[in-house]
């Protein structure tokens, strides 16, 4: 008898220590398909048909700020580039997009990696954020990940981008003063590209965001694609930045400019009427600029003219 309840006791424990040891584990270790049922599984599945019609030189892994790329095509052009920004991703859905085929058969010369920000969102019903550390170790396992199944190729990690101020950046932070510690200096490599987004104080640069302080906008996307320029020509990757005027920096067509004040004033006519814009020369943190029509029977128009957030 005595004999049987070790043997039980034995069978109980080598169930029990695996289970224990599982729930040390963060969450961000632990792959899972993306709960969003908006993208889920129709992005996923046309990106490994992407993947399966081959010729991929380069790969960007990320969120939605990765996938708002395919919302700024002009800005971005990059030949057989694979976008795998997945909007709501954390480090444990990129694990199950690579462990469920996401590069799968293709051979590229550079990935680039940018994850994290979903991580470090306020607290919510039914959401904690993580702490930094789980977020490195998750990010590490997703690099660990892309080195098995792709050993040939460059893995560049960026810095999180900021966003507006709060306990959210402040996460942010926390994770990229320890994300150089995960470049080996030989295939996996640390780029902080966040210069590119801060204001002259040093705060992100809310003309390159959108209203939710997290988003890039059509600027800010513009500014991306010319910082990454430098990089992935070092690669041999040539990219095309085309951004159309009206994105970059917004101008009315066929508008004189002048001084008010020191402010610059574009005169223009629209539909027989003479109108005017006074433009700011900065916009103020989480402040959108909304223009407004004083002669009665033009707003209609204009608001389709102008939708400018600056």
């Amino acid at each position: 008898m005595r004999f049987r309840r070790t043997i039980v006791a034995g069978l109980l424990a080598s169930m029990l220590i695996p289970a224990a040891f599982a729930g040390d584990r963060p969450s961000t270790l632990m792959p899972e398909p993306s709960r969003l049922k908006k993208f889920m599984p129709k992005l996923h599945e046309e990106k490994l048909a992407e993947a399966r019609a081959g010729n991929i030189d380069f790969v960007m892994i990320g969120d939605s700020i990765t996938h708002g790329w395919s919302r700024h095509p002009g800005v971005l052009k990059v030949e057989k580039m694979l976008n795998l920004g997945f909007p709501g991703d954390r480090t444990q859905n990129v694990l199950w997009r690579l462990q469920h085929g996401a590069v799968d058969g293709i051979s590229p010369r550079l990935v680039t990696l940018m994850i994290g920000t979903n991580h470090a969102h306020e607290p919510k019903k039914g959401y904690t954020p993580d702490a930094p550390a789980d977020i490195i170790t998750g990010i590490e396992a997703v690099v660990a990940e892309l080195r098995t199944r792709l050993p040939e190729a460059k893995v560049i990690v960026f810095s999180v981008f900021p966003r507006k101020p709060g306990g959210a950046n402040d996460r942010v932070n926390a994770v990229n003063a320890m994300l150089p510690r995960i470049a080996d200096g030989r295939h996996v490599f640390h780029a902080d590209i966040n210069q590119t987004f801060l204001d002259d104080q040093g705060s992100y640069n809310a003309a390159l965001y959108s209203r939710d302080g997290l988003h890039l906008n059509a600027a800010g996307y513009a500014a991306w694609a010319k910082a990454l320029q430098p990089l992935l020509e070092k690669e041999g990757l040539k990219i095309a930045p085309n951004v159309p005027v009206a994105e970059a920096e917004p101008r009315v067509p066929d508008a004189t400019e002048s001084l008010w004040h020191g402010y610059t004033r574009q005169n223009f006519t629209f539909k027989g009427h003479s109108c005017l814009i006074t433009q700011p020369k900065k916009a103020l943190p989480s402040k959108s600029w909304v223009w407004r029509a004083q002669s009665p029977g033009t707003w209609h128009g204009l608001k389709s003219l102008f939708r400018w957030h600056l």
